[in-house]
């Protein structure tokens, strides 16, 4: 008799797990979902501000505003979230609850990557591009006649030359941010942080070869974002205070519980019914 009740209830027990890992299961789809629901949105919201936004070409504009210090390279800028939120990754996961440490990883590189870009809308410590720029096109006015200036492609041309003699070179800007890398070991999202680093600095050298120094200059600042979060570890500082709490394990013990329950609720529901069906089947073998 005790065997057969240990049977019973290691059936039970196997069939909570069962009901567990499938409800586990269907937890990190939905996660997933969720998370690709937005993704798509705010994807669609870029395809269509790319389709509607057509930057001109600096020659292109008026002289009173060629040299505008609030008039950047925006295309590129824009280029930078275009290529960051079309390619979301999913974040499933065959594993119990593992979508929801996916999820909280790339939210945060979401709000990290948007800490790193928004250097030409934003100037906290250290990132000053707006302002440099600013300062560059001021003093590059004051030093020549624009006005003697009939054709704006040249104007553009030599302005561009001028400020390229203002910059640094690009191994003294290599060497600077060498140090990425190491300071990125262990910060949240290591790996997806190191891609961008390596990424940009490609794309910094393809800028000094095609002379482009306003470009250079928002590369640079970027850079120093991502360095200052480097050094917090890869976690949002401004101003000093975090902005995003670190991953708490006690989302898991949550998580379990929640799913615990919904799996009980279900091993409870087969063991009603299976003990309705023995208590019939009973009945009828005590009518005979």
């Amino acid at each position: 008799m005790e065997k057969r009740t240990l049977k019973k209830l290691s059936f039970f027990l196997l069939l909570f797990l069962f009901f567990f890992y499938t409800t586990s299961l269907f937890e990190n789809w939905s996660t997933n979902n969720t998370f690709q629901k937005q993704a798509e949105i705010t994807s669609q919201k870029c395809k269509t501000y790319e389709k509607t936004h057509t930057p001109k070409n600096p020659w292109e504009l008026p002289p009173e505003t060629l040299l505008d210090c609030f008039r950047v390279d925006e295309e590129y800028i824009w280029k930078h979230f275009f290529d960051h939120y079309t390619h979301y990754p999913s974040i499933f996961s065959w594993i119990p609850f593992q979508s929801l440490k996916y999820y909280h990883e790339a939210y945060l590189y979401n709000q990290q990557i948007r800490y790193i870009l928004n250097v030409w809308f934003l100037t906290p410590i250290e990132m000053t591009y707006r302002k440099d720029l600013c300062e560059y096109r001021t003093e590059f006015c004051n030093t020549v006649e624009i006005e003697s200036y009939k054709d704006k492609k040249e104007l553009w041309e030599n302005y561009t030359s001028w400020l390229m003699e203002k910059l640094p070179e690009y191994e003294n800007v290599k060497k600077e941010f060498d140090d990425i890398p190491g300071k990125l070991n262990g910060a949240t999202n290591e790996k997806r942080l190191n891609e961008f680093y390596e990424k940009k600095m490609k794309m910094l050298k393809e800028n000094y070869e095609n002379k482009r120094p306003e470009r250079i200059m928002y590369d640079i600042d970027v850079l120093k974002a991502l360095r200052r979060l480097a050094e917090n570890n890869g976690v949002i500082f401004d101003g000093g205070l975090t902005t995003f709490e670190e991953f708490s394990h006690t989302d898991y013990l949550i998580e379990g519980i929640k799913i615990g329950i919904i799996s009980s609720l279900q091993t409870l529901f087969v063991f009603v019914m299976y003990w309705k069906l023995r208590k019939r089947n009973s009945i009828k073998e005590n009518q005979k």
